[in-house]
């Protein structure tokens, strides 16, 4: 198997919330590209996540595989896997995957890179080797939502002016209450 192919087996399995189980020849030294994979702290914490809910598969388009998982703090794991013999330039487009719906912003985590995406509204352009997997941790970002909101708002309904209101002035003095 290729490297890719390792990291792809490994990301499914913690897509699926399955248990780890690896072989090596324990004679051999393991390599860096090994250690780096069975050492990921990212996508085992995807696999032992508190709901332990496996991946729901939600589409394929050509040779892309897409799967979502909800995990227990709120986040959302979607995972990309090309079964494909060449590398696909394609836009992600986070409206696909059901558990994102009702979100308008999220920070985009690469599991597999240990790289932030960054803040995302609706999508972005990524590409995927061949028998290669993405794995993505999406987190709602309040910033941009609220950003968003605001400006919807106003769109939709814009701020009327504010009326001034007068305060009738008070007397000191306590009113007495007749009974």
């Amino acid at each position: 198997m290729t490297q890719d192919e390792y990291r792809t087996q490994f990301a499914l399995w913690c897509m699926w919330s399955s248990p780890l189980l690896l072989s090596f020849d324990l004679n051999q030294p393991l390599s860096e590209d090994d250690r780096a994979l069975i050492t990921n702290k990212e996508l085992i914490a995807i696999d032992q996540d508190e709901l332990a809910q496996p991946a729901d598969f939600v589409a394929r388009e050509g040779d892309l595989y897409y799967f979502e998982k909800p995990l227990s703090n709120g986040d959302v794991a979607i995972a990309v896997t090309n079964v494909g013999e060449k590398t696909q330039n394609f836009r992600l487009d986070l409206s696909r995957f059901p558990l994102t719906k009702g979100f308008r912003a999220f920070s985009v985590r690469d599991c597999q890179q240990l790289t932030d995406v960054g803040a995302v509204k609706g999508g972005f352009d990524t590409s995927v080797r061949s028998h290669a997997t993405l794995v993505y941790r999406l987190s709602e970002n309040i910033e941009i939502g609220n950003i968003v909101r605001r400006n919807l708002k106003k769109t939709l309904a814009p701020e009327e002016p504010k009326k001034k209101t007068t305060v009738p002035p008070t007397s000191a003095a306590p009113k007495r209450v007749r009974k």
